[in-house]
């Protein structure tokens, strides 16, 4: 049996040109970052990066496929530079009549084609 370490809840703060994705995150959290820390220092096999719908992180993360540095792997996620399993995610929140406050909601996906379709449809129902 083997062990993984893991943080499946990690926001990126920035993109890459410095647009903000989660405004409350660190303005130097970029996607390319959090891999490239993730084994060393922090020690993280996976790591669930729940603002990858964002259109600039997927083409972040299409910059990275073309460079080789991510591979999409068959069982699905993404490997980065051989160390870390990246699972691409999305958080949600749902507000309603029906709820007592706002309910978030974690969402991974296991393609990238299935992270683009979901971006998609959201970018129709989000309000700003």
């Amino acid at each position: 049996m083997n062990d993984f370490f893991a943080d499946l809840h990690i926001h990126i703060g920035r993109t890459e040109t410095g647009k903000p994705v989660k405004i409350t995150g660190s303005k130097t959290l970029t996607l390319q970052r959090i891999l490239q820390t993730a084994k060393a220092p922090k020690g993280l096999d996976i790591v669930g990066v729940i603002d990858c719908h964002a259109p600039e992180v997927i083409t972040e993360l299409e910059e990275l496929l073309l460079s080789g540095d991510l591979v999409e792997l068959e069982e699905g996620g993404f490997r980065y530079q051989k160390k870390v399993t990246l699972i691409p995610g999305a958080e949600i929140e749902v507000n309603d009549q029906s709820c007592l406050g706002p309910i978030h909601v974690l969402s991974y996906f296991p393609t990238l084609k299935a992270l683009k379709s979901f971006s998609s449809w959201l970018a129709k129902r989000v309000k700003m």
